[in-house]
């Protein structure tokens, strides 16, 4: 029926070309999308417009030319795919042969269609949003290898618009850690915290993107517009970032890197690459923002080293917003009006750009001494060598410097376009890197070539600031100084895409509805759509007692919920053993289920007052690995529903002074469970020695969980006594030691991300268990990428002081961008903020100012 009505269609469009023709004698155009003029839009049309972008029209009439805007581009492209409706079209994306396409409608629930859509992905696959403007509530978070998350454009007018003004989950707009992600052609507007942000990603591809809080610069901003952090392999270009409050285009801990032809304006820092390798920054525009662009090596990162960056043909005009980052951020200490600025990073090279209009510096170069002369860390170096900025356009920078900036004119007498900073250099003050005889001639610092009217200078901030003699400060505005030159660095290549990684097992769903009694236990491979399906308890309508050869078990000090209640079992197949291991989870046999049901208590001061069951969530050992399923009862708590995009309860209880509390309880989706179990290999994270290592009441009598698993035959390798394995002690138990309990509290409660490897060992703090207490574990440490989240504050812990540490005040917190843990509860712990506080007051105190 199809081809009959094309087929007419067509010769109606004859008769009225020919007509057309007669009466005006010129050619018009006979069917949009027709490239190949054979009458009918299929794949070989789709395939030559593909290969056509890029190019010019040839006229107005051009039939590949779609939106009429005179070039054949990837949007004419996907416009023609929607207008076949030959199977083939959809599967031979002009860029993404081979992918599967996933096109969604407008409509109220695109926000759960979308989530859906990502997590039910296959490797390959395409998500394809509307045009349009929609409200989305909770975080987009996608775990797959090989997914592109595509809308229709990045305008307001035509574009797909997602705005997040109103998000009441997770910590960013959009959370990618599968590899070889790509999203392009969409915008996202007023995140709470980042707007887009890529973690451990080997490919990562943004391209017509525009990030945007829509007021303009404010310190309430999120702090990152774009964000990869410890990917490789990075390509962001042709995109918009505007109003972060720490960096519109931010690339950290990662290596391979590609940020060219975007716009950044209004950010404090336009463009920031930071303790990153092997990266090119060109043809980009950056105007407006604190400082247009920034090269930068911290030691606060779980990865340094920065090195191999240029930075060339971009356009770095008028960069002159006033610093409105939140105080406590390393950027906040950036003055305003800043070109380009390297901060301990090695091996730069900047040329061929137009800098101009910067008030306080066109490049300003300086060592980690600028931020704290007592920085010690012996994987890091402070000091910026080989830097290397020569032929470039400047004009009218350094004429009015601002804040820490007009230190530079009051000790060399004037203003200097070219700043830099030899602390560290030529010094005997005990820093950490020394270079007591100078740089060597290959490590030089060489501004060169940057116009005839370009002034430099240079001298030891540290020296100044640390109120040594004058004769220490190395002053000089000699330009000789500068006269080197280096060999020019290599242009990056991107490296070919990895393979998936993760593709989809199969998922045999016949071994779900099963008749029998006892447990179904071949159904551990398939994710069955009901709680049920798994016959995992003799009373399915009660998951909290009588498990079907399943062990229950309790932790020292549990994961906090919202005051939940949890009823946890472990069933291991029959036969089988878990092994022992001294600090990490349990290694579990394939085919071991873990469920964990939440309750709420009705009235927390009694027992044995009623428990509302509200989500039941299973983690399954697979032969590829853990995977995570929640499961939300349904209304007459007869059975318990597969929901992968996770969902809000309210929930109403009574606390333990008496008083009505209510709120809206989140239930996880299955991505977010990666969040904290792991995205690069999900585990368990209570199944620990130092959790279990207690006595239990089984209906058999009381005994320690490691010697009943023991005996029961589920667990082999536990250590003859028990009493010397290192155990958490519980969090409220006052006759425990004190630092002990906080300790054991963070690690349940902080570590699952907060350790190497998880989603917050970007931050460089690590709270695990076994940590030695130290800058990692928060003493004295800044922040690295806090943003809103410092609080104004300076330092994560203020050993005596738990009103200024950034912990405490992050844990007091229910905003999206301040609170940790940032997923899990929807209420603060006031119990367990109070453990952590006087923890961190016990301490002998310490000015850490002066560390």
């Amino acid at each position: 029926m199809r081809y009959v009505s094309q087929l007419l269609v067509t010769i109606l469009l004859l008769t009225i070309s020919t007509l057309s023709y007669a009466q005006c004698a010129v050619s018009v155009p006979l069917l949009m999308c027709d490239a190949n003029g054979d009458w009918s839009v299929d794949i070989d049309d789709i395939t030559a417009i593909g290969l056509a972008k890029g190019s010019p029209a040839t006229d107005d009439g051009d039939t590949r030319d779609i939106d009429k805007d005179g070039f054949i581009t990837v949007l004419d492209a996907r416009q023609c795919v929607a207008m076949c409706d030959l199977p083939q079209c959809a599967i031979n994306d002009p860029d993404y042969p081979g992918y599967t396409l996933v096109r969604l409608d407008a409509g109220p629930d695109l926000e759960n269609r979308t989530l859906a859509a990502l997590i039910e992905a296959q490797p390959k696959t395409i998500v394809e949003l509307p045009a349009g403007t929609f409200s989305f509530l909770g975080e987009l978070s996608v775990s797959v290898d090989n997914i592109v998350l595509r809308g229709q454009g990045m305008t307001a007018n035509g574009g797909t618009v997602l705005n997040f003004a109103g998000q009441a989950s997770g910590s960013q707009g959009i959370l990618a850690t599968g590899n070889n992600f790509v999203v392009e052609d969409l915008a996202v507007e007023d995140t709470p915290g980042d707007g887009i942000k890529m973690e451990g990603s080997d490919g990562v591809t943004v391209r017509r993107v525009r990030v945007e809080w829509t007021n303009g610069p404010d310190e309430n901003n999120g702090p990152y517009g774009l964000y990869p952090v410890q990917t490789r392999n990075v390509l962001i270009e042709d995109s918009e970032v505007r109003g972060a409050s720490d960096a519109g285009v931010y690339v950290g801990q990662s290596e391979i890197i590609i940020v060219r032809r975007n716009y950044v304006y209004e950010n404090v820092a336009g463009i920031e690459i930071e303790n990153s390798k092997f990266a090119d920054v060109y043809e980009n525009h950056t105007t407006g923002n604190t400082a247009g662009i920034l090269v930068f090596d911290l030691p606060g990162p779980s990865i340094q080293g920065g090195e191999a960056t240029r930075v060339f043909d971009n356009i770095i005009v008028d960069n002159n917003e006033p610093n409105f980052a939140p105080a406590g951020n390393i950027v906040g200490v950036v003055p305003s009006g800043i070109g380009l600025m390297i901060m301990a990073n090695d091996d730069i090279e900047a040329f061929g750009n137009t800098i101009t209009g910067n008030q306080s510096f066109a490049t300003l170069i300086v060592s980690y001494y600028f931020v704290d002369e007592d920085v010690s860390k012996p994987t890091y170096d402070p000091v910026a060598e080989k830097i290397y900025i020569h032929d470039n356009t400047t004009s009218n920078n350094a004429y009015a410097p601002k804040g820490d900036a007009s230190l530079v004119g009051i000790v060399l007498g004037a203003a200097q376009d070219h700043f830099y900073d030899s602390s560290g250099v030529g010094t005997e003050y005990g820093l950490l890197v020394e270079f007591p005889d100078g740089l060597t001639e290959s490590q030089a610092i060489c501004i060169v070539d940057n116009g005839p009217e370009t002034s430099m200078g240079r001298f030891n901030i540290s020296a100044v600031l640390g109120g040594r003699s004058p004769d220490d400060w190395a002053t000089s505005t000699d330009p000789a100084f500068f006269d080197c030159r280096h060999a020019s660095l290599p242009p990056i290549e991107l490296e070919s895409p990895v393979d998936p990684g993760n593709p989809t097992p199969p998922n045999p769903v016949e071994l779900c509805d099963v008749q029998g009694s006892g447990i179904n236990a071949q159904a551990y491979k398939a994710n069955c759509p009901n709680l049920s399906d798994y016959r995992l308890f003799a009373d399915a309508t009660n998951p909290l007692a009588d498990a079907n050869g399943g062990v229950i078990y309790d932790l020292n000090t549990p994961l906090f919920t919202d005051y939940a209640n949890k009823y946890r079992f472990v069933f291991v197949p029959e036969g089988a053993k878990a092994a022992y291991r001294a600090t990490e989870a349990f290694d579990f046999p394939v085919g071991t289920i873990i469920a964990k049901t939440f309750t709420i208590q009705a009235d927390l001061r009694d027992d044995n007052s009623a428990q509302d069951i509200i989500e039941t969530r299973l983690m399954i050992r697979r032969s590829v690995g853990w995977i995570a399923l929640p499961f939300i009862w349904n209304s007459d708590k007869s059975d318990a529903v597969l929901t992968v995009t996770g969902g809000t309860q309210q929930i109403s209880w009574i606390d333990n002074d008496g008083d009505s509390r209510m709120t809206d309880y989140v239930i996880p989706n299955t991505n977010n469970c990666a969040n904290c179990h792991g995205e690069d290999g999900m585990l368990p994270l209570g199944t620990t020695a130092r959790s279990l290592n207690k006595d239990f009441t089984y209906d058999s009598g009381t005994a320690n969980q490691l010697e009943h698993w023991m005996a029961v035959n589920i667990l082999s390798g536990v250590p003859g006594d028990t009493a010397s394995i290192p155990s958490i002690p519980r969090w409220k138990d006052t006759s425990a030691n004190l630092g002990e309990r906080a300790r054991g509290y963070l690690d349940v409660n902080c570590a699952g991300c907060h350790k190497p490897g998880g989603a917050g060992d970007t931050s460089g703090l690590l709270l695990g268990y076994f940590q030695p207490f130290g800058t990692e574990v928060g003493e004295c440490k800044r922040p690295v990428a806090a943003g809103g989240g410092s609080g104004g504050f300076e330092f994560d812990i203020v050993p005596g002081n738990a009103h200024e540490s950034i912990m405490t005040y992050r844990m007091l917190s229910n905003e999206l961008k301040v609170k940790m843990p940032e997923i899990g509860r929807s209420v603060i712990h006031t119990e367990g903020v109070a453990l952590i506080a006087e923890w961190i007051n016990a301490m002998d105190a310490v000015d850490c100012g002066s560390q």
